[in-house]
C-alpha cells in the first residue's frame, strides 16, 4: 500500500490512496505512508460504547473486548498520527443476516463517533442497511450519524431533538409512540444475555447477530403488548390523506408492525400459544395469520428472500415457533429453547 501511495505521487502529486486495514495487530516493521487514508475495517461490539466502560466479553471480527479495540484504535491512532497518515473507521452499525431486524444501537453511534473524534478518527465508511425500507429504525439511524459525524461536539440533549424531529417527520403526529417505542427497544437490546436468569451481558454486533440476539427474548415477552399498542396508536393517529406521501408512509408503518408482530409472537409463542388458554390461542392465531398474509401479500417475502435467501413457510402452521419457520433466530442454544 505504501509503495502504491507514493507511486502515485508521480503522476498525481498529494493525491491520498484510500486503502483498508484488516489486521489485528499493530504494524512493527512498516510505517504507513502519509499518503494514504487507512481505514481500520471491521468491528467490536455493538452493545457496548466505545469509552463507555461497560463490561463487553468480546465479539466482532476483531475478537476482541471494547476496551481491547480502544488501546488498539489509539495505537493506530498514535502511529498515524506521527507519520501524517490519515485515519478512518469501516463502521458496521447493523446486522445482514435477516435485515428485518435492526441492532438497537441508536445511542452506540452517538458515544461511538464521539469516541473516534477524540481520539484522532477524522472519516467513516457507515455501512448501513439501505434494502428493507421501513421494516426498522435504519434509515434513522442513518441520519443521525450524519448530524453527529458532522457535529460530534453535540450535546445528547441534542442528538435526542434530532431524532424527536426525525420521527415526526416520518411519522406525523404518533411521533411520541415510536419515541417511546424506540426507547424500549434500546432498553431490550441492553437486557441481552441476562435471559432466564443470567448474570452476564451478552455482546452482540454488527453484520450477522440474528434477531434474539440482539433483543432480550424475556423484555419482548413482557412488554409485547405496550410495544404493540404503540405501533397501533402511531397508525391511528397518522391522517395519510393530509400528509405528503401519505400512502406510502403509512405502508411502511404497517411495514414496521408486521415485523414487530412476528418478533413478538416469537417471544410469546409458549406462554400466548402453548401454555395459553383458548382466548390467548386465538388472539394469537389471528394475529399471526395476518401477518403471515402481509408478510407475503405486500411483496415483503420476495423483496427479503431475494438479499437474504429466507423464504416464508408454506403454509401457516403453529406447530412450532413461527418465528424459526422463518429464520434462525439466535446464535444461542438456550435462547432457541426459550422460543420453544
Amino acid at each position: 500500500k505504501n509503495r502504491g501511495a507514493e507511486d502515485i505521487q508521480k503522476l498525481y502529486p498529494g493525491l491520498r490512496l484510500y486503502t483498508l486495514m484488516y489486521e489485528k495487530e499493530l504494524p512493527v516493521l512498516v510505517t504507513p505512508s502519509e499518503h494514504l487514508v487507512l481505514v481500520l475495517g471491521g468491528s467490536v461490539c455493538g452493545n457496548h460504547p466505545l469509552g463507555s466502560g461497560e463490561e463487553c466479553l468480546g465479539n466482532g471480527y476483531y475478537d476482541m473486548t471494547t476496551q481491547e479495540f480502544e488501546q488498539f484504535v489509539i495505537a493506530m491512532s498514535d502511529i498515524c498520527a506521527e507519520s501524517g497518515t490519515e485515519l478512518w473507521t469501516w463502521y458496521y452499525p447493523d446486522t445482514f443476516f435477516w435485515w428485518l431486524y435492526d441492532l438497537p444501537n441508536i445511542y452506540t453511534i452517538y458515544y461511538d463517533v464521539k469516541w473516534y473524534y477524540e481520539h484522532g478518527v477524522t472519516g467513516f465508511y457507515y455501512e448501513g442497511n439501505n434494502l428493507c425500507p421501513g421494516y426498522n429504525f435504519e434509515n434513522l439511524k442513518a441520519y443521525m450519524f450524519s448530524q453527529v459525524a458532522f457535529d460530534p461536539e453535540m450535546s445528547l440533549d441534542r442528538y435526542n431533538e434530532l431524532i424527536k424531529d426525525y420521527l415526526y417527520m416520518v411519522y406525523g403526529d404518533g411521533w411520541e409512540n415510536m419515541w417511546k417505542f424506540l426507547q424500549m427497544y434500546v432498553e431490550a437490546g441492553d437486557q441481552v444475555g441476562y435471559e432466564g436468569g443470567n448474570t452476564e451481558p451478552y455482546c452482540w454486533m454488527g453484520a450477522y447477530s440474528r434477531a434474539f440476539d440482539l433483543v432480550s427474548v424475556d423484555y419482548i415477552r413482557e412488554n409485547y403488548e405496550t410495544m404493540r399498542a404503540l405501533i397501533v396508536a402511531t397508525i391511528d393517529e397518522f391522517d395519510a390523506e393530509k400528509a405528503p406521501g401519505g400512502a406510502h408512509r403509512i405502508d411502511r408503518i404497517y411495514r414496521f408492525l408486521c415485523v414487530f408482530d412476528l418478533l413478538g409472537l416469537g417471544a410469546t409463542y409458549l406462554p400466548s400459544y402453548v401454555n395459553g388458554d383458548e382466548a390467548s390461542r386465538r388472539k394469537y392465531e389471528e394475529r399471526y395469520e395476518w401477518v403471515y398474509n402481509y408478510y407475503i401479500n405486500s411483496g415483503m417475502e420476495e423483496y427479503v428472500y431475494k438479499h437474504t435467501g429466507f423464504k416464508s413457510p408454506l403454509t401457516m402452521n403453529l406447530d412450532s415457533n413461527p418465528f424459526l419457520q422463518f429464520t434462525p433466530a439466535s446464535m444461542r442454544k438456550h435462547i432457541t429453547v426459550m422460543l420453544g
